[in-house]
């Protein structure tokens, strides 16, 4: 394939992206209009603008659930293997995370560390277990992350399970284990495993294929063993689990 045709390629496959995502927001902004012109008829225009970031709050449900839809849409879904940069796979990866990139920017930012976060990962395909605390937007490839009861990804950390790689994506499945902690700023990539109880220490990397092992604490670029955890570590997870 020739070099010229794929620099076209980028630059128009760029602006039809960046079409779709302004196309999806205005069809999000629909039914905040109209809630707006019923609030102002029954109302004053003065309530009517108070009522401008409940009406944010709207548009951003409802283009959170046009990424769904379109992602059902298109069939997509992330799986293990690995493809050519021009395959429908790509594709769909690519438009898929470019309007769920607006999504994260422009609205999913203010739900970290709430359970409507955890809906919408669902709801985009990820294996979410009960009372995870995620603090970060940072997760893609959603139907290749599994995240077990009470883990806890820490702030802007990243989950992922791609991995471009000598002209191919690459996916593999990516597990946070129960009760595990991935901390600030850390990154797992794909094929990684934080097994139960384990640790990954702030702002450290996890190589491919890599694996925190059980109520073990790993740290630094690429991750290692920094130590097992203790009776105490333990204890302390539990009462603040319980708090």
């Amino acid at each position: 394939m020739p070099s010229w045709f794929v620099d076209v390629g980028r630059y128009v496959g760029g602006f039809l992206v960046w079409v779709l995502c302004a196309v999806f927001s205005g069809v999000a902004l629909i039914p905040c209009y109209f809630a707006f012109v019923a609030i102002m008829e029954s109302t004053s225009t003065l309530w009517a603008v108070t009522s401008t970031p409940l009406l944010y709050g709207l548009w951003g449900g409802g283009y959170c659930l046009l990424c769904v839809i379109y992602k059902r849409a298109i069939f997509y879904s992330p799986r293990e293997g690995e493809w050519p940069l021009f395959s429908f796979a790509v594709i769909g990866w690519g438009t898929t995370g470019a309007l769920t990139n607006w999504a994260n920017i422009l609205f999913l930012q203010h739900w970290k560390g709430t359970p409507f976060l955890n809906l919408y990962l669902r709801l985009m395909g990820a294996k979410v277990g009960r009372r995870v605390s995620i603090n970060t937007i940072h997760i893609y490839d959603w139907d290749l992350i599994t995240l077990d009861d009470d883990c806890v990804l820490g702030g802007d950390c990243v989950v992922q399970g791609h991995l471009l790689e000598g002209g191919r994506m690459k996916m593999r499945p990516t597990r946070v284990g129960k009760k595990a902690l991935v901390g600030t700023s850390a990154k797992v990539m794909p094929g990684c495993v934080v097994d139960d109880l384990g640790v990954l220490a702030a702002g450290s990397i996890m190589k491919k294929g890599g694996i925190v092992t059980a109520n073990a604490i790993f740290g630094g670029t690429p991750a290692k063993l920094i130590r097992m955890r203790g009776d105490k570590d333990v204890q302390d997870d539990g009462i603040r689990g319980s708090a």
